[in-house]
């Protein structure tokens, strides 16, 4: 009996010595750690608390010690909630040490204050000890509601906007459509989500649409497109569409906010300009044509007729009186330069050789013809162009080239120029350039020079792109691209 009650007693001073060890490494965690810590027995009562608990709840440590957790008021952390974590964990140290609750305890002065709890568990000789740590979320929450907040007050913003609006995630994927969106859509959100906006996208559009999309995202640039989008009635619509870049304050990238806007009205406008535009200067062209061969075929001919009839006369008066010859040669001279004047004037108002010579041969004369009327060098080279163009596109490069020479010779202020006319890959480049006092082209545009508006809007018909590059003192080169496809060679 004597040994059976030594081991007995040695057994339970060993036990004793794990709990007061357990005890005191749980001491020295609390006197370190940030945030509130209670050790609970498995009868749910507290074995110890530290300094930071009795800040958090206004507690001292006498006060805690010994009574049940329910006078924290920790909603969810009554001591069956811990007898039943216990179970369920099958007292498996890891799974137990990663449970975490967020709950609302009760202070001393009745206050609720928010927390966060994690447990940890403890063997001792009372069996598994629950080591809570409990910490105050009340900034957190505050920061959640504001955040809720300030989403719920952009949503409404954005529901109540003039615009479409989307946001994406750094996923590149949509996480969120306006109202405005939606209407125009007649889509759920849940169908937009995503990548489903790209459904109603006109397939004309769509790659293109997502590659300025995707490029632009990968680099976290600013963007804007347009494209068709489908309406809530079938029909496609134009939208402009722009999207922004979000940042954290710290730099981290968001992802992207947009708006679009329905530019199906703007758009058509454009192109019942633009038909106008085409149709007056089809009639300008078709006027000058007509003048031009009035002249040519009439007004010329008439002269060199009574220039003729003129020479008669003078020959039946040689070696009759010297003033009325004179007369009659000075006024022979005049009609054959007036002769010559009204030719040059047909040829600028419609270049008969334009449709008899082909392109090159049309630009190549006009250069010569204002080097001698100008006294400006003018060197011109082509090379690789087809030999029969759209007449619509011959026309407008010639009448380009045209009034860049007009411009030299009235702005320029120089001796020299070069003419360039090539085919290209899949098109033909003109090239006018001069080596004079150069320009703004700012400034012209904004002070709506008619020169280059006529070019830009010529070159727009053909859809074309018209470049203009110019500096005070250094020269001006206006330089043309126009796409040629194989049906129109």
């Amino acid at each position: 009996m004597r040994r059976a009650h030594d081991e007995l007693e040695r057994r339970v001073q060993e036990r004793t010595a794990e709990l007061s060890d357990t005890e005191g490494r749980f001491r020295r965690v609390l006197e370190t750690a940030p945030d509130g810590m209670v050790l609970v027995r498995p009868d749910g009562t507290i074995a110890l608390a530290n300094e930071q608990m009795e800040k958090l709840f206004g507690y001292s440590s006498e006060e805690l010690i010994g009574q049940g957790v329910e006078m924290l008021a920790l909603e969810g952390f009554r001591t069956e909630q811990v007898q039943r974590r216990r179970d369920e964990f099958g007292d498996s140290r890891d799974r137990l040490r990663g449970a975490g609750l967020e709950l609302y305890g009760r202070r001393k002065d009745g206050s609720k204050v928010p927390v966060e709890i994690r447990l940890s568990p403890l063997e001792a000789q009372e069996g598994v000890l629950v080591c809570a740590a409990i910490r105050d979320v009340t900034e957190r929450k505050r920061a959640e509601e504001a955040l809720r907040e300030s989403e719920a007050r952009f949503r409404t913003m954005a529901n109540t906007a003039p615009v479409m609006i989307w946001m994406s995630g750094t996923d590149k994927l949509c996480t969120f459509f306006n109202k405005g969106w939606l209407d125009f859509t007649g889509r759920s959100l849940e169908q937009e989500l995503g990548n489903g906006w790209a459904e109603g996208v006109h397939r004309e559009d769509l790659d293109r649409c997502l590659e300025v999309y995707v490029s632009s995202f990968d680099a976290q640039q600013e963007f804007t497109m347009e494209y068709r989008l489908r309406r809530h009635d079938g029909e496609y619509c134009w939208v402009l569409d722009t999207g922004i870049p979000r940042f954290a304050p710290d730099g981290t990238f968001l992802g992207y906010i947009g708006s679009a806007i329905d530019i199906t009205g703007r758009k058509r406008t454009e192109d019942a300009l633009r038909e106008l535009s085409g149709r007056l200067i089809s009639a300008q062209e078709e006027e000058r044509r007509r003048v031009a061969r009035e002249l040519h075929d009439d007004l010329t001919q008439r002269l060199a007729v009574l220039a003729i009839e003129v020479g008669k006369v003078e020959q039946q008066l040689q070696g009759g009186a010297e003033p009325v010859l004179e007369g009659l040669r000075r006024m022979k001279q005049e009609m054959i330069e007036l002769s010559a004047v009204v030719h040059g004037i047909s040829r600028q108002l419609h270049p008969s050789i334009l449709d008899d010579l082909g392109l090159v041969n049309a630009i190549e004369a006009e250069c010569m013809n204002f080097s001698q009327r100008e006294g400006i060098q003018v060197k011109f080279t082509s090379k690789n162009v087809p030999a029969t163009l759209p007449r619509d596109l011959a026309l407008c490069l010639y009448r380009i080239a045209q009034e860049s020479l007009r411009n030299i010779a009235k702005h320029a202020k120089t001796d020299k120029a070069v003419v360039t006319l090539a085919g290209t890959d899949g098109g033909i480049l003109l090239s006018v350039r001069d080596y004079g006092m150069g320009f703004d082209p700012a400034r012209v545009r904004g002070n709506g020079g008619l020169g280059l508006i006529s070019m830009a809007e010529r070159v727009r018909l053909i859809q074309g792109d018209l470049s203009v590059e110019s500096r005070p003192g250094q020269g001006t080169r206006i330089e043309v691209r126009v796409p040629l496809t194989s049906g129109q060679t």
